[in-house]
This record gives structure tokens, C-alpha cells and sequence, in this order.
């Protein structure tokens, strides 16, 4: 049991890690700003990921990609579809362009 001092059992000495209340109950998970870092840039490797690009020369503004878009995310505009930032990278409007427009990164 430590002692109000700091010092370990019978006053042998600083008590260190665990012992010193660090860490406890915590299984070794990173604690502070370093659990956050951690989680942030996780967060991260999604945002670095581009949206699906769209050719505008070989869009025919069909709109066959807005109705198979589960986000109701591609919008046309000026005949060309537009994807929005709300992409969950699913390749269904990959696969529905029936003139190869729209590429996924």
C-alpha cells in the first residue's frame, strides 16, 4: 500500500507505473492526447481518399448513376452529373454508366 509520501511499502521508495495509480484500468491503451491523435488520424484516412471522378466529355447525362446512388449523392447539373462530398464509395455509379464516365480512385 503506498504511503501518503509517494514512497512504496514501509517507505522503500517511489512507487512507479501501475503501482503509482498510471494506467489503471486501462489495459495499456493510450491515454490522453495520444489516444486522441490516434483516433484522429484514423478519422483521417478516409477524408484522403478522392471522390469518384467524372469525364464530363463522355457524360451523356443520362442520370442512370443519380437513381442508383444510395446517398442520393450525384446530382446533374448542366447534363453532367456531380458527386458530392456525402460519397460512400460503393461503385454503383461506376457500374451504371453505361458510357464509362465515372471512375473511382
Amino acid at each position: 500500500m503506498p504511503g501518503r509520501d509517494g514512497t512504496g511499502p514501509m517507505g522503500t521508495g517511489p512507487m512507479r507505473g501501475k503501482q503509482a495509480g498510471r494506467g489503471r484500468g486501462h489495459g495499456g491503451c493510450l491515454e490522453g492526447r495520444g489516444r486522441q491523435q490516434l483516433v484522429q488520424s484514423k478519422g483521417r484516412a478516409a477524408d484522403v481518399r478522392a471522390l469518384p471522378a467524372v469525364d464530363a466529355a463522355k457524360c451523356i447525362g443520362c442520370g442512370k448513376c443519380v437513381r442508383v446512388c444510395p446517398t442520393n449523392n450525384i446530382m446533374l447539373h448542366g447534363q453532367k452529373a456531380q458527386i458530392g462530398s456525402n460519397c460512400r464509395y460503393c461503385g454503383a455509379c461506376e457500374a451504371a454508366c453505361p458510357m464509362g464516365a465515372i471512375t473511382l480512385a
